[in-house]
């Protein structure tokens, strides 16, 4: 040492570091704290990035699958009732333009027949009547006044445990009842037929 002997340290030097140890150590955590935030946001903005990618595509393929299924689609709210979406086999069965049916409502094209039914299921949907057959069959009128016959299988959007809307898919059933009631019919021309070559028998074999 070059002290000399006896003698003694008055003032020992202290380093930046032991004077402000604990607020380097304070600061050293917060900026760990920030960085992870910074990660944490930057990794939740990719991740919801992707998932907004996600349901843009699917909404996409949705579209392509309802503009081009090969029977007639429509959706609707279950508090107005109005159709919010047709496409356009739905637009061909009926014989409506897709801007006519958006102002329309399927009660509109129904026959009178068909009208009750159709009133009665949207009332016990309104109630919340989760006992409800998802397939039924309605007739309706087109737009240059032919009756048809439409088979509808509905799809139950819920919100809240109540459905909120409807997704419908469509088939005209028209060639199908018209020809089961040819065969009623011919049924009945054959029952009558036969009963009258029995009576024929026994009249001319008293």
């Amino acid at each position: 040492s070059l002290l000399p002997e006896n003698s003694r340290i008055i003032f020992k030097p202290v380093s930046f570091y032991e004077t402000h140890k604990k607020l380097i150590l304070i600061t050293g955590m917060v900026f760990v704290l920030l960085l992870c935030a910074f990660f944490g946001v930057s990794y939740g903005l990719v991740l919801s990035r992707k998932a907004q990618r996600r349901v843009l595509e699917s909404e996409k393929k949705y579209r392509h699958l309802f503009e081009n299924a090969p029977a007639g689609m429509y959706e609707f709210k279950v508090k107005d009732r109005r159709f919010t979406r047709v496409n356009e086999v739905m637009c061909r069965i009926t014989g409506y333009s897709r801007e006519e049916l958006i102002s329309m409502d399927l009660y509109g094209l129904l026959t009178a027949d068909s009208r009750p039914r159709y009133l009665d299921r949207i009332s016990r949907i309104q109630n919340g009547d989760t006992d409800i057959s998802q397939s039924v069959e309605y007739q309706i009128k087109s737009k240059d006044g032919r009756k048809r016959f439409i088979a509808l299988h509905f799809d139950y959007i819920r919100k809240s445990r109540r459905v909120h809307s409807i997704q419908v898919v469509v088939h005209d059933i028209t060639e199908r009842k018209q020809l089961e009631e040819l065969m009623i019919q011919s049924e009945k021309m054959m029952s009558v037929g036969g009963l009258a070559a029995g009576m024929a028998h026994e009249i001319n074999n008293p």
